[in-house]
């Protein structure tokens, strides 16, 4: 249920994400439409002294044409926005949020009486460690103390092997 919870959660954020890149799409391609003449005309100076001085005078104009132009760019692609689409798009979306964002306040509310369950009743029954629950330290502890072992075994008999017994020994000086 959870998993569910938080998949309808994810769609309803991300919906409500292109709500907002929409209406901010909308007012980039309004003031990008009302300040087009000013860009234009800034264009049209041909020398750098009257781009300038036109620049100075329309500084704020520009400055908002700018901002809106790259954020067009960012989140359209392009300039040439397609309003009546982008309005159908809202609405949609609109309506998709709102329907889900009640069957999420649903979930919510069963999601918040389940845990709440979950929390008495592992209040009342002692919790068992599973067996293969072992910390990591332990675990290393015993493969060093096992490999150690391990190790000296064999270095003992090597030692074994290198050392003629004894009986060997009487056996080869007569």
């Amino acid at each position: 249920m959870e998993e569910r919870y938080n998949n309808l959660r994810k769609e309803v954020r991300s919906a409500e994400k292109r709500l907002r890149d929409i209406s901010q799409i909308r007012s980039a391609a309004k003031t990008v439409r009302e300040l087009q003449p000013v860009k234009d005309g800034w264009f049209k100076k041909n020398f750098k002294s009257a781009k300038d001085r036109y620049a100075e005078a329309h500084a704020d104009e520009l400055k908002q044409y700018n901002s809106a132009y790259r954020l067009l760019k960012k989140l359209c692609g392009r300039i040439d926005v397609d309003l009546g689409a982008l309005v159908a798009e809202y609405r949609s979306l609109e309506s998709k949020v709102s329907d889900k964002a009640e069957d999420l306040e649903i979930m919510k509310s069963d999601l918040k009486e389940l845990r709440t369950i979950r929390y008495y009743v592992s209040q009342v029954l002692p919790e068992e460690p599973a067996p293969d629950d072992v910390s990591v330290q332990v675990q290393l502890s015993e493969g060093k103390l096992r490999n150690s072992v391990s190790k000296q075994r064999k270095q003992a008999e090597k030692q074994r092997q290198k050392e003629p017994s004894v009986e060997e020994s009487k056996t080869k000086r007569r």
